[in-house]
């Protein structure tokens, strides 16, 4: 939560409106301006999701660019070891999530103007760790998404992006 708010606060200050979903029942009193929102939501909830979508274009009158950051890193687990709860957990926050995201918001950018779509992935893609399993998996999927995302979107203008990040 605290990486979501700097982020998407940095941006708000260089004048994006922001919506910003976060599993925090608070978010929506923290952020509560006219270009500053918040929306409590799992990110793994198609509904939800569908419904933070809809709350952004109809509060800032459409959608020009996403930024999704969402994600899990659970605990280290070797593969034989590894157990399906973990694995599955991973794959939905970390990757199904993301085409959950993908599938509402698309509609949307395609009227946007310069529309991008920004993916936080991970070092872990290029680089895995032992015990890393799960997350690495599901980010190098995710990975795989963007790729797929962006071959499919740059007909419509909708650059596609993705970003490897070291250990925040």
């Amino acid at each position: 939560s605290g990486r979501v708010l700097f982020r998407s606060e940095a941006l708000h200050r260089q004048g994006a409106a922001v919506l910003g979903v976060d599993l925090n029942p608070q978010i929506s009193e923290i952020w509560n301006t006219p270009s500053l929102k918040g929306f409590q939501a799992n990110v793994t909830d198609e509904e939800a999701m569908k419904q933070a979508i809809e709350m952004a274009v109809r509060s800032f009158g459409g959608l020009d660019i996403v930024v999704s950051n969402a994600g899990i890193f659970p605990p280290s687990q070797p593969i034989a070891d590894l157990d399906a709860q973990t694995w599955h957990k991973s794959l939905e926050v970390n990757l199904s999530s993301q085409r959950i995201l993908l599938h509402h918001a698309i509609p949307f950018l395609r009227q946007g103007m310069d529309p991008a779509i920004v993916f936080i992935a991970s070092r872990n893609v290029l680089a895995p760790g032992p015990g890393a399993a799960a997350y690495s998996v599901a980010k190098a999927g995710l990975t795989q998404l963007a790729r797929v995302a962006a071959l499919e979107l740059a007909a419509d203008g909708i650059r596609v992006n993705i970003v490897h990040p070291d250990c925040v």
